[in-house]
């Protein structure tokens, strides 16, 4: 079997990855394509599977549901009582802090926490980043100052954040590419009980206060710990933690996390809370910007374990997956936000009915999810899912944008049906497509990076468009002061005082919405096209993988270290080999 080779003395040279079901998951070299020659070291990162017995497997993922369950249903939930918190820490003209101090910590802590798992152990991870989303839904419930409450928010996110992840990961870990479509979409149904009962859940918890809303998860995490406490297995890792604390990337953590923060903090607040030509949001996102491109710089010429390996992106199919997930985030997180807006703020639906509305897209979802699922097991092959689910999503998104002021319940319900095939047949396969075509040590990392890049798709693409057309729109209308329409955009058309321009700002609502919604068709657009440049990978099982030496042979040569697979991306047989130091030097 030939070995392709990658000389030390050129580092811009990446292999050809491939499907990795077969690869020694015990060891994988610090890239030579990120580091120096002077620094390269071979990283040992260790295998973390299991297999369990069909039984003790539906326990595990049922804990793992649940974990993902609450926390999708506290970032739905709170949304309900933002006017009560407002009001009673007179926080009114900075409330949606609450929701950007969530956003950017979930966004900015997730390729980050990927990594980590597999330096101290998915188990260990798991349950740390619960404890912390605890923590932080406690410091909420008691938040006296609004500062208070958006620091402890942001504590809550980076929990909720890596929770998503790591749960992730477990999975992989948990069963083969083959069956992890199938049992994903168990895992799915926690995104849309989570999503749809949250607002419900929020709005019946309000009655009681604002603050039961953070601590009714308490007692749901709590469980969680023990059962993950007792159910999950875990590997023992090697290393003592002097060891374990050297394999951290801590300079590119820190920077990719100032990064994000100096970046999405003045896109949020701009042109509401401040100025777009203040100093404020100028010299952030410039330094935020600066701070971007050091990132990659240290993840290519410094760091010895990355959070984000740059040669990954060589590969075709990473490359592909990552691209359309932060376009598709866009559209999905947009969705969640503006479809109750048009729901209540343009057509006067009641919270309850706009939860309703939403069910067709997100139920709808869960049954693709589960369907794609069950067939890819069967067929194998992601790539075809993938085209037809974007092709669906943007057929869908172009019926969406002829909503209108008196759009028919029944065009809504099919229209978002559509959606909701479109996002379930692509949610599942594209991941499956990038694990399958890159080293299986590093499955950790792209399910990190394919979250970390859907929720900034998300992130910017609700930055961008939040107030965007609104802005403009509700300055035109005749009669409509400037300070009402300020209050109007951080508060809603519940803040408008004249009844008798109700109908006017209701038709700048939905033409700020339809604006969104039009840009949804070229965005899904592009993702039919990239998908289509995508290899066609198999999905392995574990009756297809060869046996492995658990324990690598110690290299012959001090700058040499194979890492060698027996899969290919598109034939499935190649093999390939890296550079690196020699791990007995790895940690000297």
């Amino acid at each position: 079997m030939p070995i392709a080779t990658v000389p030390p003395t050129t580092p811009q040279t990446s292999p050809s990855m491939a499907t990795r079901d077969r690869v020694d998951s015990t060891i994988v070299e610090s890239n030579p394509a990120n580091t120096p020659q002077s620094s390269r070291a071979a990283i040992t990162i260790e295998d973390q599977s299991h297999r369990l017995q069909h039984k003790k497997l539906l326990l595990v993922l049922s804990s793992l549901t649940l974990c993902s369950f609450v926390s999708y249903l506290d970032q739905t939930s709170v949304s309900t009582v933002l006017p009560a918190i407002a009001h009673d820490l007179g926080a009114a003209d900075r409330i949606n802090w609450v929701g950007i101090s969530f956003l950017v910590a979930t966004t900015s802590s997730q390729i980050v926490i990927a990594r980590l798992s597999d330096i101290f152990g998915r188990k260990a991870l798991l349950i740390s980043v619960i404890v912390l989303f605890t923590l932080g839904n406690l410091l909420c419930g008691f938040a006296k100052t609004a500062v208070w409450l958006f620091i402890a928010r942001g504590i809550a996110g980076i929990g909720g954040g890596g929770i998503n992840s790591v749960v992730s990961i477990i999975l992989t870990d948990l069963v083969s590419l083959k069956d992890l479509g199938k049992y994903s979409s168990i895992l799915i149904t926690s995104v849309a009980l989570g999503s749809g009962i949250g607002p419900l859940l929020g709005g019946a918890l309000s009655t009681a206060g604002w603050r039961w809303v953070f601590w009714f998860t308490v007692p749901i995490t709590v469980a969680c710990i023990v059962q993950l406490w007792w159910m999950l297995p875990q590997n023992k890792m090697s290393g003592n933690l002097r060891e374990k604390l050297r394999m951290v990337d801590f300079i590119g953590s820190s920077v990719s996390l100032a990064a994000v923060v100096l970046l999405l903090v003045p896109l949020s607040g701009g042109g509401i809370y401040y100025s777009w030509n203040s100093a404020f949001v100028i010299s952030m996102i410039a330094v935020g910007s600066v701070l971007a491109v050091l990132f990659i710089l240290v993840e290519w010429r410094v760091a010895a374990l990355p959070i984000l390996p740059l040669y990954l992106f060589r590969i075709r199919n990473v490359f592909i997956v990552s691209a359309t997930t932060f376009l598709t985030g866009i559209v999905f997180f947009c969705n969640l936000y503006f479809l109750p807006s048009y729901y209540t703020d343009v057509r006067g639906f009641s919270p309850v009915q706009a939860g309703l509305y939403l069910l067709p897209l997100v139920v709808v979802q869960v049954f693709a999810v589960m369907l794609s699922g069950q067939l890819l097991s069967r067929t194998r092959y992601p790539r075809p899912y993938i085209v037809g689910g974007f092709a669906i999503w943007t057929i869908g998104a172009g019926l969406q944008s002829m909503f209108g002021l008196g759009t028919s319940k029944g065009k809504i319900i099919g229209y978002l049906i559509l959606e909701g095939i479109g996002i379930g047949f692509t949610f599942q396969t594209t991941i499956l497509a990038a694990q399958a075509s890159a080293p299986s040590p590093e499955r950790a990392v792209i399910t990190g990076s394919r979250n970390f890049f859907r929720s900034l798709g998300g992130a910017i693409g609700l930055v961008a468009t939040k107030n965007a057309v609104l802005k403009k729109e509700l300055l035109a209308i005749p009669g409509l002061s400037a300070q009402a329409a300020a209050s109007i955009i951080k508060l809603g058309p519940q803040a408008l005082t004249d009844s008798s321009l109700d109908g006017a700002v209701r038709s700048a609502y939905m033409s700020s919405i339809r604006a969104v919604f039009i840009l949804f068709i070229p965005v899904a657009g592009l993702s039919v096209i990239m998908s289509l440049f995508m290899k066609s990978v198999y999905l392995q099982g574990d009756k297809d993988v060869l046996p492995v030496t658990k324990t690598p042979t110690p290299p012959t040569s001090q700058d040499n270290l194979e890492l060698r697979n027996m899969g290919g991306e598109g034939d499935n047989r190649d093999s390939i080999a890296v550079e690196g130091r020699s791990a007995e030097k790895s940690f000297k």
